[in-house]
């Protein structure tokens, strides 16, 4: 307890069962056209995180959170492959996440983050910043179980930079939907909390298209 709210610090190790990556690129000079395509396979551990701080406050039906988040570069990279694990770079990505859960057991979430980027050494590739907004929407049918929407929204607000941006600015943006459930286990006398969700890729600009199926899992101490 502090500040009239609560005070914490939080980590996650994810880890991707299997990644699936298939694409193909065009390249058109004077005197050819030249296609490659390529696809993989790979799991394994993907980029830890970190919250040094987490700040909550409860108002009633309403909860306000504040939490930096730090990305290290765990997962595997090879700058020649299309299924890395990892980013190669650290990120820095500031939130504030809001929750209203009503007495009628709706409940309406929503997040809001900033994401800057440092240069990927291997490549000398500097990714532009992120805007994203992510949701949920859930109806909490018992104390444990819940089960709803959740989507996202992103959208890059400075341009890729760097010796290694051959392209230009390459500015990406995207939008998804799909549907989640959560269902707290009680585990040695606290609630080990499962999430499940399958996020579909509406759109994208300057990047891949994905379903992508999450699993979490997360226990307070």
């Amino acid at each position: 307890p502090a500040m009239n709210g609560f005070l914490g610090v939080g980590a996650g190790v994810p880890v991707l069962i299997n990644l699936h990556v298939s694409g193909n690129a065009s390249l058109r000079l004077p005197i050819l056209t030249k296609s490659i395509e390529g696809s993989g396979n790979r799991g394994g551990l993907s980029d830890i995180f970190v919250m040094p701080v987490i700040a909550g406050w409860n108002f009633g039906e309403c909860h306000l959170v504040a939490m930096p988040i730090v990305f290290l570069p765990t997962g595997y990279y090879n700058s020649s492959k299309l299924t890395n694990l990892g980013m190669n770079y650290t990120s820095f990505d500031g939130n504030v996440a809001f929750t209203w859960l009503s007495k009628s057991k709706v409940e309406l979430s929503i997040n809001a983050g900033y994401m800057i980027n440092t240069e990927n050494p291997s490549t000398h590739y500097l990714s532009g910043s992120l805007l994203h907004v992510d949701w949920t929407a859930a109806y909490h049918f018992t104390p444990r179980f819940a089960l709803g929407a959740t989507g996202y929204l992103l959208t890059q607000t400075t341009p890729d930079t760097g010796s290694g941006a051959k392209l230009g600015s390459f500015e990406s943006s995207g939008t998804g939907i799909g549907p989640i459930a959560s269902y707290a286990i009680p585990v040695g006398g606290k609630d080990l909390l499962v999430v499940a969700k399958w996020i579909h890729d509406l759109g994208a600009r300057h990047s891949f298209l994905m379903d992508t199926v999450y699993a979490s899992f997360v226990i307070k101490f």
